[in-house]
């Protein structure tokens, strides 16, 4: 029996926004979610999913930033997602290049809010 496909989402605080989309897909993919609200954990377990808080400064913060990215590159290397889909801008910058240093093979990044950018 071959195992599932390992998928882990990361957003920022809003990460339980996802929580729909976690049940959706978790009849074929092995889902977990990474977000930088450490209270979001039990929200998660209780609905059958692994949450894995990180540090996320909003700011502009060079060093915060680099600390940002080292706790998502062990997250990563950790769990050793196939694929990591990212979501919003800075889980979306930092998150795809944890992602590509910590050798995920696919890594997605779906920037939101950019809808108005493009309305007439």
């Amino acid at each position: 029996m071959r195992s599932l496909p390992k998928v882990l989402l990361v957003g920022g605080p809003d990460v339980d926004a996802r929580l729909e989309l976690m049940h959706r897909l978790s009849t074929a993919v092995e889902i977990s979610a990474a977000g930088s609200l450490p209270g979001l954990r039990d929200k998660f377990t209780a609905q059958g999913f692994r949450y894995n808080p990180y540090p996320l400064n909003r700011r502009v913060n060079p060093i915060g930033d680099l600390w940002t990215i080292s706790q998502l590159f062990l997250i990563f290397r950790r769990l050793k997602p196939q694929i990591v889909h990212t979501f919003d801008t800075k889980p979306g910058v930092w998150g795809c290049l944890a992602a590509r240093l910590a050798g995920v093979p696919v890594v997605i990044t779906t920037l939101t809010g950019l809808g108005s950018l493009y309305s007439s």
